[in-house]
């Protein structure tokens, strides 16, 4: 080989060289802009389908969780003894709330709505709800259930107050009118 002819290879190389540089540069800066603007960027799907979300804490553990069982959606959080749930089944919905103190329930079905409050040992309580007939009604019971105070009150406005002892059977009747 000539010198000329290896110098005439070294400047063609060269220039390929410098064409390929430029052509990466290009690339690399189109690459850059299409990234900023978000031309790479994918849309979030539609739609998710998921039978189980599973909420847990830094330490891996199970703080919440919102599932379905059969068909009843349900979504619960729990932390440190106190606990919140939500239902959906059977034409009503509910929510359950509580801890060491006792808990409350809150719901409404086709025909009633209904609040239920009751003690820590999850048996003293009372109970406010209208029923389908819409009387609205008032319950407050000891965990024994022998002694029970009740108020209904039914859309004629004939108001209902009754003690009930059921150890002893006697049922205070409200007193008439005069």
């Amino acid at each position: 080989m000539t010198s000329v002819n290896l110098e005439a290879r070294l400047v063609r190389l060269e220039k390929n060289l410098h064409a390929w540089r430029w052509s990466s540069a290009g690339l690399l800066a189109l690459g850059t802009v299409a990234l900023i603007s978000g031309a790479g960027r994918q849309e979030p799907p539609a739609d998710l389908r998921v039978s189980s979300i599973t909420l847990v804490a830094p330490d891996g553990t199970e703080v919440g969780r919102w599932h379905v069982e059969g068909t009843t959606p349900l979504l619960s959080m729990q932390t440190e003894g106190r606990h919140v749930a939500l239902t959906l089944a059977d034409g009503s919905a509910g929510l359950a709330a509580g801890g060491g103190g006792g808990v409350v329930f809150a719901g409404s079905t086709n025909s009633s709505a209904y609040f239920n409050a009751r003690g820590r040992d999850l048996l003293t309580g009372v109970y406010v709800g209208v029923d389908e007939a819409l009387t609205a009604s008032m319950r407050a019971y000891p965990a024994n259930l022998n002694v029970a105070a009740s108020l209904d009150v039914p859309t004629d406005g004939q108001a209902r107050l009754t003690l009930n002892d059921r150890e002893t059977a006697v049922v205070t009747p409200p007193k008439p009118k005069e």
